[in-house]
């Protein structure tokens, strides 16, 4: 076994101490707990209980239905929270009850003519039969849970996502907001993604054109405009897929680096997602949902309490999602099991399990590429091989000079298309914004660009109250994905081309006909997840109301993430020309192709998208002979392995954290330290000299990186309802990447500050944050590869192929520098529940990032050589490119880098500069509306840069906003037994359809990329609770 780092040795002798410290003095007499000033009017529990936890900062713990129609006492004065609780209830049938985390639980005395009731097991509970670990005595809740009874409406009232504990959100320092159950459905959020959109800080990660190239469950999200990877967790283990609402309780989304609860990962923050979890309560939900695209839904939730001590929970789905465009479609069907075991007083066991599988086809997020520009601007040209030869018009080019095999459909047998035309490409990738030549509803790739996706996950988590105030916690988590994307056209072919053929190398020609061409290839992966955590934490209550309570976490924890990637390519295994004997050269994978117009109109021909399948079976081999090319052989249709990418990663960390309530309570501090060590393993494969297929893949050996990190952060309640709070955190990242010296780039170290105030009214009716922040991403790895090029020619004229300069750099693999990203901004946020049946949220953040400190590795190479290369003759030649000389090298190489250092202090593109989010919904209380809610929500984005022009003037994106709206009714139906709810959602109300711009050209005029706008949607959703 690997002994502990010196550090750590030390650490953990010192929280032995404490803790064991701690323990004797628990046991002493002690007061019962810092005095808080409160002043609670008398009125109806539900409403002065929120009022007690705003004051008090203690969680207060109850059942919504037995504290129902009960009425408290007004308390004033300096108290302790219980005696303020007790003075709250007397005379009532409720009694408060010290939990040995400082939380406070209500019990409910047996009505007249009901049997004595069972002690509180969990917020919600129902009175049960007593059992013999059921006793009048509380069982006492883990400080590492959170339970969602509390919240109300959008408000959440606890956190773990600060520092792993059960904290007041109003006293955690870091930047951290929490979406509720009933915030989730208004919103109509399917899964996490969907919750993102309204998010503060976060936007959508939709990555690359082609969504069939990410899972189901693995879309993941930016945060504050830095990093895409290691953004979602679930129950804070490791987690790279997107949760579906189904199975989850609630949202964390944690902005900054707070690394000593996430470990490794992005700068800019994370989402963390909360199982649904089996609870003492029998309940049963069930709900459909159906749009006007013709999707529909369908969930169930069962929760069952078996006896006193054994919970189970049942939640399945089943769905069918259409889409407005063609062929788009994503079924799936996933089943959660969920269990709550309390075999002794002091021990909680709880188990989740899920399994899910997705089939879906989606196109990309615009319509397709343009090729078809030049070709109609120089007045659609006619080309004749048998008249031209080798002669092109304009607007015309060359499929290409080596052989292209293609397979065309009406045809239905293989050609070679060498030399022949096709309408000619922009010189700059460009897409289609119109709907002149390609109806948006139009899905190029057409059917067979399947994704076929399967994952599960479960989880064992273990806690137990050792001695009264210490809780320990065992987790285990084991999960795993496996996704089949199935591309008959790849990204570079998704586009309309045209023929201008009017001879062909088979059957009829297609003069002036589109069509869409590609090779095709499936890509295969597969991810295995291996997590245990072991995690304790003691409080100490003091007694003295300026010494406070503590509390000490520590966490010891693994993770090991195995994971594949493969991808074949369609290739003919019987190569026609035996020079060229590699399976994966151009002129040996197979193309196929589909004329989609017979008189020039799209679709005329009944085909409106890509009609070929080789995934279904490649077909069988053809002789083949093309005597002009002097081809003569057998075409066998077959897949090679091109790329296998295995890798394992085993991150080992400690970690020790704690919190301090101390000055009666006007201190609330939080801090973090935490070693991680990561050992990575990468592929090596061994490819076949001839064919160039794989036939050997390896993990290479083992890298290590190490890294520590820690967190601080403070709360100064400076009034009973107002609080500042500052906090500053870091993490890192390890990259394997090389600069042109060899040495190793370093891990990628990021860091966050955020300082605000926080605001909290009306007994956590209203709840209001105000903050600034800088995160920043150092030493973030980038490619150089025309720098280090240049550089290499450089010292070839000068040294030649065999000189020390030459030979040092590395010829073969890539070479990187780095690059630190800096993101600033203001984050507001509000939400309130300040009468009976209205709940509102809104947040506004802005954002400013921008790059520094670029590529200074390389930087610095040049200027130490700087004076050798002026002072060498300018005319040397380079040996490797004809008519190149040293100055021509050099002039080159100090334009890169002048291009590279006008990008420190320049504001990236893709981020928005402002985003605004705001949703609402009213309740009618009384009157003949009772019942029924309306509701409706705004988002906002402005601020986008997409380039640069050459003069480095901003080229922005147009602002855009969309508006949602929703009705429902609740009643209850059959015999009152059932609450009922039925809602109709309305997404993108005012049915705005304008791209969302994501990149253009240096002048601005010719648009790269965009994503549609979904049009206005119709959702009816009907659920049933038992």
């Amino acid at each position: 076994m690997t002994s502990l780092p010196p550090l750590w040795r030390a650490l953990a002798r010192r929280l032995a101490l404490v803790w064991l410290v701690a323990v004797a003095r628990a046991a002493a007499p002690s007061e019962t707990g810092a005095t808080r000033t409160f002043d609670l009017p008398a009125g109806d529990a539900a409403v002065t209980f929120r009022q007690f936890i705003a004051q008090s900062r203690v969680q207060l713990l109850y059942a919504a239905d037995e504290i129902s129609g009960v009425r408290t006492n007004a308390v004033r004065g300096e108290l302790a929270p219980r005696e303020a609780a007790e003075q709250m209830l007397a005379g009532s049938r409720l009694s408060a009850v010290q939990t040995a985390n400082g939380s406070i639980a209500i019990k409910a005395a047996p009505l007249p003519n009901e049997s004595r009731a069972a002690p509180l097991l969990a917020p919600g509970d129902r009175p049960v039969p007593p059992s013999p670990v059921a006793s009048d005595e509380a069982i006492e809740l883990s400080p590492f849970v959170v339970t969602t009874d509390q919240d109300v409406g959008y408000l959440a009232a606890n956190t773990a996502a600060g520092s792993r504990l059960n904290t007041a959100l109003i006293d955690t320092p870091a930047s951290i907001s929490e979406l509720t159950k009933e915030f989730l459905a208004d919103i109509n959020a399917n899964n996490t993604m969907d919750a993102v959109e309204f998010s503060l800080g976060f936007q959508v990660d939709r990555p690359g054109g082609n969504d069939n190239l990410s899972q189901f469950q693995s879309q993941t999200a930016i945060a504050r405009g830095l990093g895409r990877s290691n953004t979602v967790s679930r129950d804070y283990f490791p987690w790279n897929l997107s949760d579906d609402a189904f199975s989850i309780e609630r949202l964390s989304e944690s902005r900054g680096p707070n690394a000593i609860l996430f470990g490794i990962g992005a700068a800019g923050g994370i989402i963390n997602t909360t199982a649904k979890r089996a609870f003492f309560k029998d309940t049963a939900n069930w709900g459909l949902k159906v749009d006007a695209h013709g999707s529909w839904r369908a969930t169930i939730d069962v929760n069952q309490k078996l006896t006193p001590t054994l919970a189970l929970r049942l939640n399945a789905l089943k769905e069918d999602n259409r889409t407005w465009r063609e062929v788009e479609y994503a079924r799936a069907r996933r089943l959660h099991l969920a269990g709550t075991w309390r075999p002794f007083k002091r021990t909680e066991v709880r188990v989740e399990y899920e399994r899910g599988i997705q089939n879906r086809v989606m196109g990309r997020r615009f319509s397709g590429l343009d090729f078809l520009t030049p070709y109609l601007n120089a007045g659609s040209p006619r080309y004749d091989r048998a008249v031209s030869g080798n002669t092109y018009p304009t607007g015309v080019t060359s499929v290409g000079a080596n052989a292209r095999l293609v397979y065309e459909n009406e045809a239905g047998a293989w050609a070679n298309w060498q030399r022949f035309g096709v309408g000619a490409p922009p010189a700059t990738t460009t897409v289609m914004t119109h709907e002149s030549f390609l109806p948006f509803e139009a899905v190029l790739a057409g059917p067979a660009g399947i994704s076929d996706n399967s994952m599960h996950t479960g989880t064992v988590i273990v806690q137990q109250e050792v001695v009264k105030n210490l809780f320990v916690e065992i987790g285990l988590n084991e999960s795993a994905t496996r996704r089949l994307v199935n591309s008959p056209v790849d990204w570079s072919n998704q586009g309309l081309r045209v023929d201008p053929n009017v001879t062909v190398p088979l059957g009829a020609a297609h003069t002036g006909q589109y069509y869409v061409e590609s090779s095709a290839r499936y890509d295969y992966n597969i991810g295995d997840n291996h997590n245990r955590r072991l995690l304790a934490t003691y409080e100490w209550p003091s007694g003295n109301r300026w010494i406070g309570t503590h509390r000490l976490v520590g966490l010891a924890t693994q993770s090991i993430t195995e994971g594949r990637g493969r991808f074949w390519l369609e290739t003919n295994l019987t190569p026609l020309n035996p020079t060229v004997p590699a399976l994966t050269n151009a002129q040996n994978l197979l193309y196929r192709r589909t004329y989609l117009s017979r008189a020039g109109a799209f679709g005329d021909n009944g085909r409106r998208y890509y009609d070929q399948n080789p995934f279904a079976g490649s077909g069988p081999a053809v002789a083949f002979r093309d005597a002009a090319n002097a081809l003569n052989g057998t075409i066998t249709p077959g897949w090679v392995l091109n790329s296998d990418t295995p890798t394992r990663n085993d991150n080992r960390a400690l970690m020790a954290a704690g919190q301090s309530r101390v000055l009666r309570d006007r201190l609330i501090l939080t801090w973090g330290v935490r070693q991680d060590t990561l050992d990575t393993q990468t592929q090596v494969n061994t490819r076949d000299l001839a064919s160039n297929a794989i036939v050997k893949t390896e993990l290479s050996p083992k890298a290590r990186y190490d890294g520590n990190t820690r967190t601080v952060g403070a709360v100064v309640p400076l009034l009973p309802w107002f609080s500042v709070y500052a906090n500053r955190a870091n993490n890192f990242s390890p990259q394997s990447a090389l600069d042109l010296n060899r040495n190793n780039v370093g891990n990628v170290k990021g860091t966050g500050r955020d300082y605000g105030l926080k605001v909290n009214l009306s007994g956590n009716r209203l709840y209001f944050r105000a903050g600034v922040y800088e995160s920043a991403a150092t030493k973030q790895s980038k490619l150089v590869f025309n720098h280090t090029n240049w550089i290499r020619q450089i010292w070839e004229a000068i040294e030649g192929t065999t000189g020390a300069h030459y030979a040092a750099i590395d010829s073969t693999n890539n070479v990187f520098d780095t690059i630190d990203t800096v993101a600033q901004g203001k984050e507001f946020e509000l939400t309130a529940n300040l009468i009976k049946g209205l709940s509102f949220t809104a947040n506004y953040a802005t954002l400013r990032v921008e790059s520094a400190n670029n590529i200074p590795i390389t930087a610095t190479y040049v200027e130490q050589h700087a004076a050798r290369w002026r002072g060498a003759d300018p005319n040397l030649p380079v040996p490797s490119v004809a008519g190149r000389t040293l100055a021509v090298a050099w002039a080159n190489l100090d334009t890169l880098l002048r291009q590279e250092l006008a990008q420190n202090g320049r504001e990236a593109t893709g981020n928005y500069r402002y985003s605004f989010n705001c949703i609402g919904r009213y309740q009618f209380q009384s009157g003949v509306l009772k019942g029924w809610s309306l509701g409706g929500g705004y988002r906002h984005r402005d601020g986008r840069i997409v380039n640069y022009t050459a003069a480095q003037e901003k080229i922005w994106a147009p602002s855009y906003g969309l508006a949602n709206a929703f009705v429902d009714y609740r009643t209850k139906l059959w015999q009152r037994k059932v609450n009922t709810i039925v809602r109709l959602n309305v997404a993108n109300l005012l049915n705005n359809r304008d791209h969302i711009l994501a990149s253009t050209d240096a002048t601005g005029t010719i648009i790269t990329g965009y994503s549609f706008q979904d049009p206005r949607l119709f959702t009816l959703s009907v659920d049933f609770g038992f």
